[in-house]
């Protein structure tokens, strides 16, 4: 730990410090007469506790994990005006969560809900410049203009705009744009910017410098935050757009760079390390460590699906970036996607549908970040079937024992509750991805020592959700346990004391019988995630 971070000059030491204002905390009436903004989401969450059970149980903190939120936040619309399209990123996907959240954490002390201004500020412009080009944050604040003066070619205060495309048409040449889209590549749109968007991730990327103050300064007692915000920001580069890619994947702003930048503003020689647990490769966040933090110690370590088609970029599982990579700076572990058997038929069980499955009526068209032809980005609205929920043998999960997976004892008491078919091989799916975090990131975050450790906390590798989902199966079968498991780990026994997590993927399942999706199971993976983040008492 560099003796400059968390050093106090002032009297009193750690007892004089301070938890982030009281004024943060939010009554149940205000939490009740909250209105929805209008936006674009159709979900639905369900009793995300099994059996009321709280994920707080037995926690005994040290003092309340500031959470910060804002309610801007579900300004950012996704859903096309005038059309019944249901957009997976949409407001009332966050918004669930804080509600879970204030009704489970809040109420024994686990929890400081940080909701106001003064707590979540809006990030500058000098802030954004860190991190993205002049000519990309003049594009976003351009964009936010055109709603707020009169004449033609002006969108009105509901429409809804494709990003991606406008993004490629302002900011990239002709040229450029022939050598993207050829014969076997197309440009996405389902990224959207609405009157609200540049707000929001303004709000999201300065939730997380604020975060950055709180665990890094000397005023509060804090050393750990999450910021639960939306859009997600780890696919967006320095000009937003990923020609790999071929589309945003739902963010506008970087938040965790925008963090990064201010936490070195603050304490240039800050160590720090990225760890992104999103299924999804995180290519603008490694764009951005390898471009504008280049000549700072700053890590990227990422865990996520990946699989490519030479040839037919347009079928990657999204962003198609994210191979094999182990160097100083970055360590990049692509796991191959459940669906893929690659010709290892005899050696997997495929985590498929089970009858009488709220999803099993079928899939509708993508309203995601997809690619043309057949989509295995994990954006698109399939139709990722629930298993049936017997308790029996033949379903149930492998205990750590057999799956040689250590430290992971809630696993054993997750298959108590749930009945996951599981793949036979520990080659892919959730043995894997507990390997990978166990035997390449811990060892890696032990050997870098960092003084700040950010967590790009996505959820849609979790079993069902639309994140990694095609053709009826899950990519990935994580649940709420593994999601436990791989934070404790982190903030426990990497030896890291500082930590700010930031949410990026997890949209939960779609019902295609009710036209929705359910997010109780992402409520569930967060506040697991959440509860997991909490500095016990000693």
């Amino acid at each position: 730990m560099s003796s400059s971070i968390g050093s106090s000059n002032s009297s009193g030491g750690g007892a004089g410090r301070q938890t982030p204002t009281q004024q943060g905390q939010t009554s149940d009436g205000e939490l009740d007469r909250a209105s929805c903004v209008g936006c674009g989401s159709s979900v639905v969450s369900g009793d995300s506790s099994a059996a009321g059970r709280s994920h707080f149980a037995g926690v005994v903190p040290a003092h309340p994990l500031p959470v910060l939120y804002h309610q801007d936040l579900r300004g950012h619309c996704t859903r096309l005006h005038g059309t019944l399209e249901v957009h997976q990123e949409g407001p009332e996907r966050v918004h669930n969560i804080f509600l879970k959240l204030f009704e489970e954490g809040v109420r024994g002390n686990h929890v400081l809900p940080l909701v106001y201004d003064h707590d979540v500020p809006l990030a500058t412009r000098e802030q954004l410049l860190m991190v993205h080009d002049a000519a990309y944050v003049d594009f976003l604040e351009g964009l936010c203009v055109r709603y707020n003066r009169d004449g033609e070619d002006v969108p009105s205060d509901q429409e809804v705009l494709r990003f991606s495309p406008l993004v490629v048409s302002r900011l990239f040449s002709e040229e450029e744009q022939r050598r993207f889209f050829g014969r076997n590549k197309h440009l996405t749109s389902a990224t959207r910017f609405s009157q609200g968007s540049f707000k929001a991730a303004m709000r999201a990327a300065g939730s997380v410098v604020r975060a950055v103050e709180i665990v890094l300064g000397n005023k509060y007692i804090q050393k750990r935050c999450f910021c639960l915000v939306r859009p997600p920001g780890h696919h967006a580069g320095p000009r937003g757009y990923d020609p790999v890619a071929g589309g945003c994947g739902f963010c506008i702003v970087n938040n965790v760079c925008v963090g990064v930048a201010e936490a070195l503003r603050m304490h240039p020689g800050c160590r720090i390390a990225i760890v992104d647990l999103d299924v999804h490769h995180g290519n603008g966040t490694q764009t951005i460590v390898q471009e504008r933090f280049a000549h700072s110690p700053v890590i990227y370590c990422s865990i996520h699906l990946h699989e490519t088609f030479p040839g037919e970029p347009d079928m990657d599982f999204f962003p198609g970036t994210g191979a094999e990579q182990d160097d100083l700076r970055f360590l990049n572990i692509p796991l191959a996607p459940l669906w893929n058997k690659n010709g290892d038929d005899s050696d997997t069980e495929m985590v498929v549908s089970g009858p009488g499955s709220p999803n099993s009526a079928g899939a509708s068209s993508g309203s995601g970040e997809t690619k043309r032809g057949r989509t295995r980005t994990g954006f698109e609205r399939g139709n990722g079937p629930h298993a049936d929920n017997n308790n029996n043998n033949n379903n149930a999960m492998k205990t750590d024992k057999d799956d040689g997976i250590s430290g992971s004892a809630s696993a054993q008491n997750d298959d108590q509750r749930f009945a996951f078919p599981q793949p036979k091989s520990s080659k892919r799916g959730r043995a894997a991805w507990r390997r990978a975090v166990e035997q390449r990131i811990l060892p890696r975050l032990k050997t870098f020592q960092p003084d700040l450790l950010f967590i790009s906390a996505g959820f849609d590798g979790s079993f069902e959700d639309e994140g990694c989902s095609y053709e009826n199966v899950s990519g990935l079968d994580l649940t709420e346990s593994d999601f436990a498991w791989a934070t404790e780990m982190l903030v426990d026994h990497s030896g890291v004391d500082r930590v700010v997590s930031v949410l990026e993927g997890g949209y939960g399942r779609w019902m295609a019988c009710l036209d929705m999706y359910e997010t109780s199971s992402l409520t569930s993976c967060v506040l697991a995630h959440i509860a997991a983040l909490v500095e016990k008492a000693k």
